[in-house]
């Protein structure tokens, strides 16, 4: 494939949040690359204007139906050049070959860009919001250390974020199963196996699990709950705090 070569381009991500996004977000910044972390929500025009504000031409994406018709849309309104983002059977087994090294001076690495997320586009076209090795080292380092549990997708600054905190700090970082659907049912079962000490929510996953007694139980039970992405309803918040929740909201990117 292309992309098995070091080299300094953008090169965009949209996917699932999987095993498979998060080992190709991580080999492609082993390769030199910038990687730009597409929503799935987004419209094709959307992805359009972010590669023509990022200088992205190349993109991995999932294999589903949805994926796959607005890859085929950006690239006959656009041009791009589309690859199949690498399954679990490619790259989860012994290795083959030398280790890969690439030498690169850290000092001139820590100002270029690692990550390109994107604005909701919520009052428009999504707009790039570019993180550097150094910027997205500091939200590494900033980590609460201990083991959590997230719902926020790898394409959302937040999830990032949450999960390679906890990594830094040699702690687990579980996310919900991209296949799953977001139900309280899910989340309880997922929470009683992980057994993490703090959550990662968006208000919607916030509201369903506040639905169950077991599920406040469970937000009781851990260390810190955060909400982001989007504003949590004031009665939701102000009803979890009551009932002993430790709960703290995220604005902003």
């Amino acid at each position: 494939m292309v992309l098995y070569k070091t080299g300094t381009g953008t090169v965009a991500l949209l996917a699932p949040s999987n095993l498979d996004f998060i080992a190709s977000l991580f080999a492609l910044s082993r390769l030199g690359r910038t990687v730009l972390c597409l929503s799935l929500r987004i419209a094709p025009v959307a992805i359009i204007n972010l590669f023509k504000q990022t200088g992205c031409d190349t993109i991995l994406h999932g294999h589903t139906q949805a994926i796959t018709t607005s890859i085929d849309a950006v690239d006959q309104d656009y041009g791009i050049t589309g690859l199949p983002i690498p399954a679990r059977a490619l790259y989860d087994g012994p290795r083959q070959g030398p280790r890969f090294y690439r030498v690169f001076d850290r000092r001139t690495e820590n100002h270029r860009p690692a990550l390109i997320m994107h604005s909701s586009g919520s009052t428009g076209l999504p707009t790039p919001v570019t993180l550097s090795h150094k910027a997205l080292l500091t939200h590494a380092v900033q980590g609460a250390g201990v083991d959590n549990f997230g719902v926020m997708p790898l394409y959302h600054l937040y999830g990032v974020s949450t999960t390679i905190g906890a990594m830094y700090l040699g702690k687990r970082a579980n996310l919900f199963g991209a296949s799953l659907p977001l139900t309280a049912g899910n989340l309880i079962t997922a929470i009683e196996t992980t057994r993490p000490r703090a959550l990662h929510f968006v208000p919607y996953a916030l509201g369903i699990l506040a639905e169950e007694k077991r599920g406040v139980e469970l937000m009781r039970g851990c260390d810190f709950v955060t909400a982001a992405s989007a504003r949590t309803p004031d009665e939701l918040g102000d009803r979890l705090v009551r009932e002993g929740v430790n709960l703290g909201v995220v604005y902003g990117t």
